[in-house]
């Protein structure tokens, strides 16, 4: 089962019933930086590239600077598309990104800034022209502090 999110922030992805786990899911629009969903460390969220152009904005808050965050993206079944992972610093500015292969996941790392608290994320299909309505992704952050 899962829990009711217990935040009042209305830009939080809504939390799903239809798994054991809960996930947290899109919830449009969140189509640019300035309209993003919450994505929350560890926590997966799972997103749809559902029609042509369309785009999934996300906002990370870090607490703390100079952490490297894994970022893993993974379609879950067998979609076509190349999902396209961009980042974007705490002044919207693009830093890295990563183009996943047609069907299949990418995972790659970035480092936190000492100027920044928060980032962007930005999923699409590289593809501006490809969708896919019946898969969606899951896309997740890690930080990758050693663990205790």
């Amino acid at each position: 089962g899962s829990q009711p999110s217990t935040t009042t922030d209305t830009t939080k992805a809504r939390i799903t019933d239809d798994d054991d786990e809960g996930e947290w899911e899109e919830e449009e629009p969140n189509n640019d930086l300035y309209s993003p969903n919450i994505l929350i460390l560890g926590e997966p969220l799972t997103g749809m590239i559902d029609e042509a152009g369309d785009v999934d904005c996300f906002k990370l808050d870090t607490k703390e600077k100079e952490i490297n965050i894994k970022v893993k993206i993974e379609p879950t079944g067998p979609s076509k598309l190349e999902y396209l992972v961009e980042i974007f610093d705490g002044d919207r500015n693009p830093t890295v990104s990563k183009t996943a292969s047609p069907g299949r996941g990418a995972t790659f790392l970035f480092k936190t800034d000492q100027l920044y608290e928060k980032y962007y994320i930005k999923v699409s299909s590289k593809n501006k022209a490809q969708y896919d309505n019946e898969h969606s992704y899951i896309i997740k952050l890690n930080s990758m502090k050693r663990s205790n």
